[in-house]
This record gives structure tokens, sequence and C-alpha cells, in this order.
């Protein structure tokens, strides 16, 4: 078996991980419910749920559930076009807030990516994550 290949970001983040793990769980509930037929209930968020989404240009993923252990850890499975992508989120504590590790991986061969390609991936990972606190602040202070 080929060698897993993986990007792996951790971040500090000044949210708590209820929070952080919330928002996760919206977006993954948004997103099964607008391509899925029926309304799907968060109590049938489970390892091993298994949703499909198809694009208008006809290209379909599928996506697995693997681990959803609240508030610490979120992992799916993404399978399309021959391709497989596991992507992780991993929250802890800390004393300013909360740590998160997000990993990308594939099990496929593949080329390491040029250090320049590395590094923008791992930009629109922070900034992915930077969102994500973005929001959360947000909403704490709407309230």
């Amino acid at each position: 078996m080929p060698a897993k290949k993986a990007i792996t970001k951790k971040m500090n983040l000044k949210v708590n991980q209820e929070e952080f793990f919330n928002i996760l769980k919206e977006s993954l509930m948004a997103d099964i419910n607008r391509f899925s037929e029926n309304a799907i209930k968060e109590t049938e968020i489970k390892p091993g749920f298994t949703y499909s989404k198809t694009y208008g240009n006809g290209n379909k993923l599928d996506v697995t559930i693997l681990k959803i252990t609240k508030p610490t850890d979120y992992q799916v499975r993404m399978v399309g076009d021959g391709h497989s992508i596991t992507s992780s989120y991993h929250i802890i504590r800390s004393s300013s807030g909360i740590d998160v590790t997000y990993e990308e991986s594939t099990d496929e061969q593949l080329p390491d990516l040029p250090p320049i390609q590395q590094w923008m991936k791992e930009r629109q990972i922070k900034k992915i994550l930077k969102g994500i606190e973005k929001v959360i602040l947000k909403n704490r202070n709407a309230k």
C-alpha cells in the first residue's frame, strides 16, 4: 500500500470547543440537507452515515462520516471521480481557547506537492480556520 499523503495544520483559536464543533456540525447539516431529498435530523449523524453531492457539472462526491465526537473530533471521507480525501479536525482546550489540528490526507500514490503549493494549501487551511473563528466571535458579539 502506498504511503499516506497528508497536509496538517495546527492553530490556536480564541473560541471554545463547543462553539467550534457546533459550527462544523451546522455546516455539515446544511450540506446534507442541501444535497438530500429528505430532511435529516442531527441525531441521525453518526459514524458510517453517507450522503452524496451531485454538482451542476455532473460530478458526484460521496461523503462518509468516519468520526464525530462532540466536542473533540470530526472526520469525513470524500470519494469522487476515483479519488479519496479524508479531512479531520481534532479540537482540544488550551489556556487561550482551543488548539485545532486539521489534517487532509489521501492514500493515493501522488507526488509530493511542490513547496509553493504546500504553502498555498496550508495558507488556505489557515484562512478557513480563521474564518470559522471570525464567524463564532461575530455570533458571540451579536448576542
